[in-house]
Order: C-alpha cells, then structure tokens, then sequence
C-alpha cells in the first residue's frame, strides 16, 4: 500500500494545484495547507470534512483562531453518520475482520473501542452474529509495551504474547481495517455521503464571501434533500402534508 512519504507527496501535490475548494477525509489536507501555505488558505472559498476525527481537529482549528475559511462538517449530517458511521462501518469493519483472520465470531468477545457511530455500528453487527460485545478504550501503544513478544501469523494479524501467556491479535496494525483489509463501505451508503460533499461545495461558492472561517453544520435543506434523492432511488416518495393538515397543526383554538 501507499507509505506515509507518498501520500504527503500526494497532499503537497494537492496544494501546487491552489485549489479554491477543498474537500478533506480526515483534515490532514485542510491541516497541511494551514502549516504550509497559509498565504493560499486565506484565498479559499470553503472546504468539506468528512470524518468524525477531522471535524474535531477543524474544531480545534477554528477554537485557536488559526481556521482561515469556512468548513461544513458534513460527518455531522443525518444522511452521514447515521448510515455511513452506523451501517457503513460496522458493515465494512466487520467485513475487513473477516476477510484477515476468517475466524467465526459466534461465541467470541469483541472488544470496541469507544462507544460513538461508529462504535454502536460495530457493536450491532458482532452482537447479530453471535458475539460477545464489551466496549472500552484501548492503546496499541500500551500493548506493545506490556507484551514480551509478536510475530506476524498472516496479512493484517500480529499476534502479541502478553507476559501472563495470554495471546492478543492485532488486525491491520491497528489502522482503518475495513480499508486495509476489505473494500470499505458499500456504494448504497456511500452516495448519501458524497452527495452531502457535492452539495455542501455548491453550497459554498453560492454563498462565498458570506460565510466566516469556522465550521459549519451541513445546512438542513441539503440534509432533506439528500435523504429525499436516495428515497427516490429506492422508488420510495415521501408524503407531503395537505393545506388542511398544515392550518390543523398550526392552530390551537380547535378541538382534537
């Protein structure tokens, strides 16, 4: 796969482009282009993130006043986490897991770290096929140091010997397994996900120079709209409310 020297090539290669709008997965685009070319930050119109992790660190961005355009949290969208975190990774998560150890999970204790969206998503797949769920927080750091030995059993699992004998096996050296050893999230998930991307670009060069430098939830018209387009694609059509029902809920004076 891609090493760390390649892919900040990659990023940097991004940044020659001066680009006028940038949609991130993880912030390190928005955060290199903050360290190293603030002079061009201050000329883009917006930007999109697109993970949990990278909201957080626009958040902190924005909090130490060193945020220089406006970015819309699109991980913060319903369309988005409630089905790309939930049923997207729990899917792809599980299927990574599957995929590098070919282990049935029936009877097993799966251990999660954190109890977010994609937490709760995890949980809900290894609880449905039989496992055992127990959440905590957990350091791979610490498991290095507490082991007395690890080898490499097979691609994407270290076995790590602890100094009671137990055994622990580390999958895709602690990084995003449903990408290192699956194929990530389905399509079907996935294009709520960009289409919350692609509005939230358009939204920002319609609204450029109207906006501060700080992040910003997905407007709520995008948000219904993307719902109401992935309805459509499923031939599902929401019902509207009638005049009649509107002037019934907008009322008080009339009896139920």
């Amino acid at each position: 796969g891609q090493g760390s020297d390649e892919y900040w090539w990659c990023i940097d290669r991004i940044i020659e482009a001066s680009p006028h709008v940038v949609m991130d997965d993880g912030a390190d685009l928005h955060a290199r282009l903050h360290m190293t070319k603030r002079d061009l930050a201050r000329k883009i119109l917006g930007g999109s993130e697109e993970t949990t992790t990278g909201v957080m660190r626009l958040r902190a961005m924005e909090r130490e006043g060193v945020l220089q355009y406006p970015v819309i949290a699109v991980n913060n969208a319903l369309t988005k986490y409630l089905f790309d975190n939930r049923y997207g990774t729990g899917q792809s998560t599980i299927d990574g897991i599957l995929r590098a150890t070919n282990i049935l999970l029936a009877g097993k204790t799966v251990v999660i770290a954190g109890y977010g969206w994609v937490g709760r998503g995890i949980a809900m797949r290894a609880r449905g096929m039989g496992a055992r769920v127990v959440v905590v927080e957990v350091s791979v750091e610490d498991l290095e140091r507490i082991s007395v030995s690890k080898r490499v059993l097979r691609n994407y699992v270290t076995e790590y010997t602890l100094k009671n004998g137990k055994k622990l096996y580390l999958l895709a050296e602690g990084r995003l397994v449903n990408l290192v050893a699956a194929e990530g999230h389905p399509s079907e998930v996935m294009d709520m996900s960009f289409a919350n991307q692609a509005l939230s670009v358009e939204y920002l060069v319609k609204n450029r120079g109207k906006l501060e430098p700080r992040v910003y939830n997905v407007p709520q018209e995008i948000d219904t709209e993307v719902a109401r387009l992935k309805l459509a694609s499923l031939g599902i059509e929401l019902e509207e409310l009638t005049e009649e029902q509107k002037r019934y809920l907008a009322q008080w004076a009339e009896g139920t």
